[in-house]
């Protein structure tokens, strides 16, 4: 009898939440239509789930070190793009350009909006500061203490890894303007060699006014803490403002890698880094 009454209340369980978004769905569905958020397809670094409108294009450039990104809105939930970049591009050093640019490309399953999140699927293999070639002595030490046998193998890596394939949800609030939270999951498929774990990251925006939002994230680095890699196991935190100084144009200020999570293997270019990046956008 009590296996019967759970059944039935289950059952009814079921019905009532049908119900409900038999009734209540299609007004959900709409408002997630109409809804445009404030923010923008990154959140400093980390994607988000939002693209922008058919025909949009973006192009934006960064100090230090050097990037320079464009993307495409192909139609209203598929962005593509590619990107660029190096290290020491400015000042006195010799520079050192990516080995190969970069590609992005983001689709999104739902649109989002004040009472769903937004969920998109993506790939992109721009990573951060400089990109590293040569032979890893941590993994060549660890095997040789592990077989006796001397071999080596190639960082083939950017310093802080890029998010290869990800999905990510985004969903944003009306509270004293716009709030934005972000979560997503990745794993680096070309940046695999000292460490191939799956990897998470979170983001988080808040509208200051009219024309300033507040960002800040954080990188777990669980694809980047290993005796093999290059982190110490604090993950990546980054913060930073976005001051939107027109509809088509924005300045961004932020500083990354505020844990100093590669010091210890990669000196001062493991410590924090603060970035400059200027963003245009315009419709085709």
């Amino acid at each position: 009898m009590r296996f019967i009454a759970s059944s039935q209340g289950v059952r009814v369980v079921i019905l009532i939440v049908t119900t409900f978004l038999f009734i209540y769905g299609p007004t959900a569905v709409s408002a997630q239509e109409d809804f445009v958020p404030e923010g923008g397809t990154y959140v400093i670094k980390e994607p988000t789930a939002w693209t922008r409108p058919k025909g949009e294009v973006t192009v934006s450039t960064g100090f230090t070190p050097w990037v320079i990104r464009g993307e495409i809105a192909i139609l209203d939930f598929v962005l593509l793009g590619v990107a660029y970049g190096g290290t020491d591009i400015l000042g006195f050093g010799k520079p050192d350009f990516n080995p190969y640019p970069a590609f992005q490309f983001k689709f999104r399953i739902t649109n989002g909006g004040p009472i769903l999140p937004a969920f998109s699927v993506g790939y992109d293999d721009m990573g951060q500061g400089r990109y590293l070639d040569g032979v890893n002595p941590y993994l060549t030490d660890n095997e040789w203490k592990r077989t006796g046998r001397r071999v080596e193998f190639d960082y083939n890596r950017y310093a802080i890894k890029a998010k290869g394939f990800y999905v990510v949800a985004s969903q944003e609030y009306g509270l004293l303007g716009a709030l934005g939270f972000h979560f997503g999951g990745n794993y680096s498929i070309r940046e695999r060699n000292d460490d191939d774990s799956l990897n998470f990251f979170i983001g988080l925006e808040k509208s200051l006014g009219p024309y300033f939002m507040a960002m800040a994230t954080y990188d777990v680095g669980f694809n980047d803490d290993n005796d093999n890699a290059l982190g110490e196991g604090r993950g990546f935190l980054s913060a930073g403002v976005r001051w939107g100084v027109s509809d088509d144009f924005d300045l961004d200020f932020y500083v990354t890698n505020l844990l100093d999570n590669q010091e210890k293997r990669l000196g001062d270019e493991g410590k924090n880094n603060r970035m400059f990046y200027i963003t245009y956008r315009w419709f085709l």
